[in-house]
């Protein structure tokens, strides 16, 4: 299976805190990609423009409260406004997918008594 990339986006007013952000993230793994942002609008304008591209990366935000302009509380509103598939990552859905077959796989051992119980549960909730 292929691995899932990915990336930070850091959002703080604070150019200081983006640099130690980035240097962190950097220190743990040099290839991760780490994008900074001054302001919450802008973000928020790059993620509504990138909504297309199907090959981004699974991104993990590290989000400022205290904001000139826009604070981290009205960025999650805006956030939480946006289209579904934005948000959730599709690659990121369908690993999630992958996984829980194969656990459900590996539950069931060759028992189909059990593949039914599964079967059902899932299809119940």
């Amino acid at each position: 299976m292929e691995q899932q990339k990915l990336s930070f986006m850091v959002i703080d007013d604070s150019e200081l805190d983006c640099f130690i952000a980035r240097k962190f993230i950097e220190h743990t793994d040099k290839s991760l990609q780490t994008v900074t942002y001054l302001n919450a609008k802008l973000a928020i304008a790059q993620i509504r423009k990138d909504a297309d591209n199907r090959n981004m990366p699974l991104t993990i935000i590290l989000l400022d409260l205290r904001m000139p302009i826009m604070n981290g509380f009205q960025f999650v509103d805006q956030f939480e406004k946006l289209p579904m598939d934005i948000t959730i990552n599709r690659a990121y859905e369908k690993y999630l997918e992958k996984i829980e077959l194969k656990e459900m796989n590996e539950k069931l051992a060759g028992s189909n008594d059990q593949l039914e119980f599964l079967l059902r549960q899932k299809l119940l909730s």
